[in-house]
């Protein structure tokens, strides 16, 4: 980093008592351009000349960040001896020359007496808008095109616009911010008002300075400022700015290095050296010095832009805005250069100074990515409900507390749906229920289940002396042979029963009796890791067993919640089990069992069986596509396959495992097949499905 700027930068930082680099050296850049393209700094290279080293920036963080305190006491303490000079030195001296000057030129020309023209000349400067270092929010086009039309007319000073709280006042600066989006790259800008005696042609270029500074929640306010922010950062500002974005808490000092930043006699001394060095700028002698780039920041720039450019390549279609600012990053990087250069003294930028630019403007870019990132509308929704951690909301607490959740009931409805579809990718649970007319939402995020830590209790009695334990998988297996009773819920006190049960679950036990055999039900749950194990009265001829499920989230329901979750998982499974949905449920294994598992399927999703969600609604729905006469086999394959054919050729499949002939299998295939709303036609089920079928029975008997 400059040296210079690198002084001023902990100078800040220590007195606002907060360590952020990005969002505070952008106020020092602004800061230092503001001083040199006043001075009429330009900077030439070997694609343009005497460019302005003016700056635009935003800078957004939360409240409480000294954004104005930081301005203000840079504008005083830092460079408060150059504002002193220039605006009672420089802008009083520079001027009187230019306009005698001026007025020789013009009578020249006219033949008129040299002092007429310049009294002429001097009423039509007092005419219009005084000179002020810096003008705030609420700045008019037309007052602005009269300061530039006057600092046209005496070649000195450059304007400077700070805009606090951008997000409350971003609407009623948009005519003056269209026209600074002209003037940046040479302080040149097209009158289109109506010529009068106040504001004539801009002819000289006129450097303009823009700082905008806010919090991120009023800009980004997922309605019209947002809309607003987006299209001037399409219509070219995007290229043109500086970013800071601070999207947390201020970065607070430590105590010790509180205490020692402002007991630190040697920071005073700073400040005064700093104010010093600057304020010896102020002086005519060092006005309009265009800087001139040697051959090695030629080069290192132009390597810059290269670089830039292939990047830029790189971002998606609809990434406009952020290819436009890489593109530009080298122009960004060229002002701040020279505005490096005036304030090092250097008549000719030099290598590092590029480097040192291309430094910041990196930043930014790092900075802007961060903003362009920002949550959608509907994230920052769904991150809100979850965030009331199980509280319930309505639509009115939404109303009052979210100023981006507006518009008509139908699209606040369509802001929720999104909502609830990026909260079931993302590990929130969002729940809806309607109580007297009035619907409440609830909002949790769920955690990924380690498998190393099931949650389980045990115990060698029925009811009392259950232990709390976070189970291995590994030793889920082992456990199975052992003579014990397990839950897969902890409990106060070690009493088993539901008013003791936890909330908390991340394991799925079914139990299995009288329906399909151990090695279908294997073949179809083979997508999972289960254990299956059988019980003390399980037979050839009867069917009872266990599978445990570890789930793929850990969930935290209700006792009530609890039940519909279960039997949600119950309706939707392809084959009967016995329902047991209570929470404090126990199972029992024994030394005898039949263990095995399947340790190579995916950890059970417990989302799609969610009561009171989106997810549950579309599980339900597709369910019921395939109900009625179907058979909970048929419903299941046909419910959680992708297209008729491959539907029916899985369920043959299974029918063959099953150990079925070909014959079975046929007509078991056609039956569901006429229960289908769009049936595929008998010959196309014996040219493909029943063809696989021969196939794979033929291999079945011959092994």
């Amino acid at each position: 980093m400059n040296v210079t700027h690198r002084r001023i930068l902990d100078v800040l930082q220590k007195k606002m008592v907060n360590n952020n680099e990005g969002f505070f050296s952008n106020m020092v850049m602004y800061k230092l351009a503001q001083l040199s393209s006043n001075m009429h700094a330009t900077v030439s290279f070997a694609g343009g000349r005497k460019i302005p080293t003016n700056i635009y920036v935003l800078n957004l963080a939360t409240s409480g960040f000294s954004k104005g305190k930081s301005n203000k006491f840079l504008e005083d303490e830092v460079f408060g001896d150059f504002k002193e000079k220039f605006t009672k030195h420089v802008m009083i001296d520079r001027p009187k020359a230019v306009v005698v000057a001026n007025a020789e030129e013009i009578a020249l020309i006219s033949g008129e007496k040299d002092s007429v023209v310049e009294l002429n000349l001097w009423k039509t400067i007092t005419d219009l808008p005084q000179y002020v270092y810096a003008y705030g929010s609420g700045t008019t086009t037309e007052g602005l095109k009269g300061m530039m039309t006057k600092l046209s007319m005496i070649r000195t000073g450059a304007v400077s616009i700070e805009i606090d709280e951008i997000g409350s006042n971003l609407s009623s600066n948009k005519e003056v911010m269209d026209t600074l989006l002209e003037s940046y790259d040479n302080g040149i800008t097209k009158n289109k008002l109506k010529l009068t005696a106040s504001n004539g042609e801009i002819e000289n270029s006129v450097p303009t300075n823009l700082l905008m500074f806010g919090t991120p929640s009023k800009l980004f306010d997922g309605g019209k400022t947002e809309e607003e922010l987006i299209s001037f950062l399409d219509t070219g500002y995007g290229r043109r700015l500086l970013f800071g974005y601070v999207h947390d808490k201020a970065s607070k000092m430590s105590a010790a290095d509180r205490i020692a930043s402002l007991t630190d006699a040697s920071l005073e001394k700073e400040i005064l050296d700093l104010n010093t060095e600057l304020g010896m700028l102020g002086t005519t002698a060092k006005f309009a010095v265009d800087h001139e780039l040697d051959s090695d920041a030629n080069i290192a720039l132009f390597e810059y832009q290269e670089k830039c450019e292939t990047i830029a390549e790189q971002f998606k279609s609809h990434e406009d805005i952020q290819r436009t600012e890489m593109e530009h990053r080298y122009f960004k990087a060229l002002k701040i250069a020279g505005t490096y250069a005036f304030i090092d003294g250097e008549p000719y930028v030099l290598k590092r100074h590029i480097e040192e630019a291309i430094e910041i403007v990196e930043e930014s870019g790092e900075q802007f990515g961060f903003m362009m990132k920002k949550d959608k509308a509907y994230v920052r929704l769904a991150k809100y409900i979850a965030e009331e951690d199980g509280a319930s909301i309505t639509l009115a607490d939404m109303d009052t507390d979210l100023k981006f959740f507006r518009g008509s009931e139908s699209q606040k409805r369509d802001m929720l749906k999104l909502a609830r579809s990026w909260a079931a990718s993302n590990n929130v649970i969002i729940t809806e229920r309607v109580t007297n007319d009035i619907t409440y939402f609830t909002g949790e995020r769920i955690k990924e289940t380690d498998i190393n830590k099931l949650i389980i209790s045990t115990s060698i009695e029925f009811a009392d002396n259950y232990k709390s334990h976070y189970g291995k998988w590994e030793d889920f297996k082992k456990m199975c042979n052992m003579d014990i009773n397990f839950s897969t819920h902890h409990y106060q006190d070690g009493h088993r029963d539901d008013k003791n049960a936890g909330k908390t679950f991340n394991l799925l036990v079914l139990d299995v009796e009288n329906s399909v055999p151990l090695d279908m039900a294997k073949r179809l749950l083979k997508d999972y890791k289960a254990i299956y194990y059988t019980t003390k009265r399980h037979t050839e001829k009867e069917n009872r067993y266990r599978i445990i499920l570890p789930l793929s989230k850990t969930m935290n329901l209700d006792m009530e919640l609890h039940k519909k979750f279960y039997k949600n998982v119950f309706s939707w499974l392809p084959f009967s089990v016995d329902e047991v949905a209570h929470a404090s449920a126990k199972w029992q294994c024994y030394k005898a069992s039949e263990v095995s598992w399947n340790d190579d399927g995916e950890m059970f999703d417990p989302t799609p069986f969610l009561p009171n969600t989106t997810e549950e609604k579309n599980t339900q729905k597709t369910l019921e596509k395939f109900g009625g006469s179907t058979t909970k086999l048929e419903q299941h394959i046909l419910s959680t396959t992708e297209g008729r054919n491959n539907a029916l050729l899985r369920l043959a499949m299974v029918h063959v495992d099953s150990g079925k002939d070909e014959d079975t299998v046929r007509a078991l295939v056609i039956s569901t097949n006429n229960k289908l709303d769009d049936p595929i036609s008998e010959g196309e089920i014996d040219m493909s499905i029943l063809k696989t079928v021969r196939r794979k029975i033929s291999e079945r008997d011959s092994s």
